[in-house]
């Protein structure tokens, strides 16, 4: 998925599969025993609401390291909710495979982004990355996910935006800095006009 089309966590296919399994989780858990209502019912849609919404969370936070956090809180909880669902099937209340198959796919999904996001950090200000077209930055750390890697150069750190809007000015035009320094000058005095 392409950054520019990534606008929130909605976009994230873990997001969408662990809301898949939580409607899923709220049908299957209405069919418990009506004496489960306060106890494994409850619990169960508790924590199959927690992993999405951990994921939400996390992806709206301006770092990678609080969107680190709350996968592992999402993962925390896709392991809680997975021994509710054994203990739901042990004690007969159903007996499908399939969501503790999709759990099974988003707990993969989950330690996927994790392992990238620990790889490849990602700050709303100061990136460690950033796309080569320019110096636009990823509106989130969730965002900076879908920039191809061919999309991506290492960058010296410490390096402000005006240097970079200006080297861009350059590759786009061909300019010297000092065209590129002389260029913005003119339109300053054209502005203040």
């Amino acid at each position: 998925m392409e950054a520019s089309r990534l606008r929130s966590h909605k976009d994230l296919d873990v997001w969408q599969r662990a809301m898949d399994l939580t409607s899923e989780i709220y049908a299957i858990t209405g069919r418990f025993p009506k004496e489960e209502l306060y106890g494994l019912t409850v619990q169960a849609r508790r924590s199959a609401v927690s992993s999405p919404s951990n994921i939400a969370e996390g992806s709206a936070r301006n770092a990678s390291e609080e969107f680190i956090q709350f996968l592992h809180v999402a993962l925390g909880s896709a392991a809680e909710f997975e021994t509710q669902l054994l203990l739901a099937q042990r004690m007969g209340f159903f007996s499908e495979s399939k969501p503790l198959a999709l759990l099974d796919q988003i707990r993969k999904m989950l330690t996927a982004l994790l392992r990238m996001l620990k790889h490849k950090p990602v700050t709303r200000h100061g990136t460690t990355f950033r796309q080569a077209q320019g110096p636009t930055r990823p509106s989130s750390p969730v965002e900076s996910l879908w920039v191809e890697r061919s999309e991506l150069r290492r960058e010296p750190l410490g390096r402000t935006i005006a240097g970079q809007a200006q080297s861009s000015l350059r590759q786009r035009s061909g300019s010297t800095p000092s065209e590129v320094e002389g260029s913005r000058d003119a339109s300053r005095v054209t502005a203040a006009s």
